[in-house]
């Protein structure tokens, strides 16, 4: 977050429209999901497949779903860290692009809020920090990330719904445990997990970086969809 930013009253609209669905910090709903180890499990559902076909491969397209509500504490790890997704049903896969969508995602200052995606084989992707502006959304967004978007996320234009590409706005960001330790240089681009078996946990951890400020990602709190390589 830019040091310095004065929050004005602006907020109150985000606040009122959160307060009305009962998703303000603090009074997040539970999740559907079973609590395993201190954490969320995963809550999956296989939203739509696409198959074509070519010699001795077929090219399968398949969306995955987070289906609870994702709740954004005013600061730190949001309620259910990580989120994660379990990937099953790829014969031999090789992973050939990846997408993630935030169907319904509200936030008092969207720019406070980074995600890390860590694949099953441990590729790790920012692949939202730092971006979305400072301007409190009126209604739910939703956005897709895609390496292949053409439109970019910026760190002071207001956050809108649509397809952009991941963006980490300063490279510098902190994911406490369980998030893996991370590298000095962590991509942002989704072809880092490229070439990946694409079966397992994918994890989303979502972190608030500036304090005064929550938000929510209704259910479905994101959807993956990879594109994957397999053997017939």
């Amino acid at each position: 977050m830019t040091a310095g930013v004065t929050r004005t009253s602006t907020r109150r609209a985000a606040l009122v429209g959160l307060l009305g669905l009962g998703l303000v910090a603090g009074s997040i709903p539970a999740l559907a999901g079973k609590h395993h180890g201190g954490h969320e499990k995963s809550a999956v559902s296989t939203a739509a497949s696409e198959v074509t076909t070519a010699g001795k491969f077929k090219t399968v397209t398949r969306t995955f779903s987070f289906d609870g509500v994702i709740g954004i504490d005013v600061i730190g790890p949001s309620k259910q860290y990580p989120a994660a997704i379990a990937v099953s049903g790829f014969k031999r896969a090789r992973i050939k692009d990846v997408n993630v969508r935030i169907p319904a995602f509200v936030h008092d200052f969207p720019r406070d809020v980074d995600l890390l995606l860590v694949g099953p084989q441990g590729q790790q992707a920012i692949i939202f920090s730092d971006v979305g502006g400072d301007t409190p959304t009126p209604s739910q967004r939703d956005v897709t990330l895609d390496d292949e978007a053409t439109q970019v996320l910026t760190a002071n234009d207001a956050l809108v719904s649509g397809t952009f590409q991941p963006t980490n706005g300063d490279g510098v960001d902190e994911f406490p445990a369980p998030a893996p330790a991370l590298p000095r240089d962590v991509p942002s681009a989704l072809s880092v997990f490229d070439g990946t078996n694409p079966n397992g946990a994918w994890q989303l951890f979502l972190v608030d970086d500036g304090a005064e400020d929550g938000g929510v990602l209704l259910a479905p709190g994101w959807t993956l969809t990879i594109t994957a390589r397999v053997r017939r």
